[in-house]
């Protein structure tokens, strides 16, 4: 899978987690860890920090999937609860 979500597979990724598979999680971030990373690596300089944030990110993303709308891109959705 590429590291560009497309609706489709972001709807079946998430489709699949809102139904129990939570290791269709790992999906997600490895789809889009290299972006939250380089979002965070903006906001602190901080390595222990980061790491703090990006976990943040994931669990607030996790915590809110249901909520997930389809009116953009999930890696756009997920880069916007990081910058929050």
């Amino acid at each position: 899978m590429s590291n560009e979500s497309n609706p489709l597979s972001d709807k079946i990724i998430i489709t699949k987690i809102l139904n129990g598979d939570i290791q269709a999680f790992a999906v997600i971030i490895k789809n889009t860890e290299k972006l939250v990373t380089q979002i965070v690596q903006k906001l602190t300089a901080n390595e222990e920090h980061q790491k703090d944030i990006v976990q943040e990110v994931y669990l607030k993303t996790y915590q809110n999937l249901s909520s997930f709308q389809f009116k953009s891109k999930l890696s756009t959705w997920i880069a916007n609860i990081a910058y929050n």
